[in-house]
């Protein structure tokens, strides 16, 4: 029986045309990861309507079987909704990707094979235990 991963990202923010985190996710999903079955999804960068996808996506994900930034309420929601259950959970920020350096001038940027060996490593070991 496979362990089920709810792998979501971002959309573009910020005038951008690109966001590492729906990268990874869109990779990630291209990845056979051995006694998981990754669903991904990408959500609205927008207060309220991220949460309210979450939640959707978790209660579908289990059918089968808030903070100063969009990315922190996301995880707040998230933890709010599986507090007392053994869901596990949890939220990677990601860096900038190496292709947006020039539309984030001395913001760090990580190229996104590295931030997709990175996730896929962290989704592995938090399945096995």
């Amino acid at each position: 029986m496979n362990t089920k991963v709810l792998l979501t990202g971002f959309e573009p923010f910020a005038g951008s045309s690109l966001n590492p985190s729906r990268e990874i996710v869109n990779e990630i999903a291209k990845i056979n990861i051995p006694g998981i079955e990754i669903i991904t999804a990408i959500l609205p960068v927008l207060f309220g309507k991220s949460s309210e996808k979450l939640l959707e996506l978790i209660a579908a994900a289990l059918s089968l079987s808030a903070g100063t930034f969009v990315c922190n309420h996301i995880f707040y929601s998230l933890q709010n909704a599986l507090f007392n259950t053994n869901i596990k959970s949890g939220f990677i920020h990601v860096p900038l990707m190496t292709e947006q350096a020039g539309e984030f001038p001395n913001l760090f940027t990580t190229p996104l094979s590295e931030m997709v060996k990175g996730i896929t490593a962290a989704i592995t070991v938090a399945c096995s235990k």
